[in-house]
């Protein structure tokens, strides 16, 4: 599901809006340094689609990245993540450069800077903390100033700095 913060700036051409949004995503995982791999290397695509028509097609978001990481000790790792998101006349491709920092057993320093080369008027930022209480849950606080956590909303920035959280359980 996409959503999308309040915007002071996009207008409903350049954003789907704050309507119901359905779709569907498939992460694959090529590579994992954990395996004995040189890198963790994935592919995540999205298809995220307004609940209404707009003519005889069905209005939606194109996600695409590519996530690539590279474990330097156990508390640092750093990753290079090219991300493309194409709704209507729209295209926003960047490519963010991360760190996730550990500051001890539960606790990680995450940010991600994020340059749009293509239909951005923005870069995109984030940082924030992971705080890990088991080995299945993670949760983050952060800042940043991106209109969206995923689709579009991730390489789409606004002027303010966005506050949030997200609780992440594995399976």
């Amino acid at each position: 599901m996409d959503q999308f913060g309040g915007s002071d700036r996009l207008s409903g051409a350049e954003i789907s809006g704050p309507g119901v949004k359905i779709g569907g995503a498939i992460k694959l995982k090529f590579l994992d340094q954990v395996r004995g791999d040189l890198l963790s290397l994935g592919l995540k695509l999205a298809g995220i689609s307004e609940a209404a028509f707009q003519g005889d097609a069905l209005n939606g978001t194109v996600y695409a990245e590519l996530p690539i990481a590279y474990q330097f000790s156990p508390q640092t790792s750093v990753s290079i993540n090219p991300k493309g998101a194409f709704f209507g006349q729209v295209s926003r491709i960047g490519v963010g450069i991360g760190i996730n920092q550990a500051l001890g057993e539960q606790l990680q320093l995450i940010g991600e800077y994020t340059p749009i080369f293509v239909d951005g008027n923005r870069d995109v930022w984030s940082a924030g903390v992971r705080f890990l209480p088991s080995s299945k849950l993670g949760i983050d606080v952060f800042a940043g100033n991106a209109i969206g956590q995923s689709g579009l909303g991730t390489v789409t920035a606004e002027s303010g700095t966005n506050i949030g959280f997200s609780i992440n359980w594995g399976i």
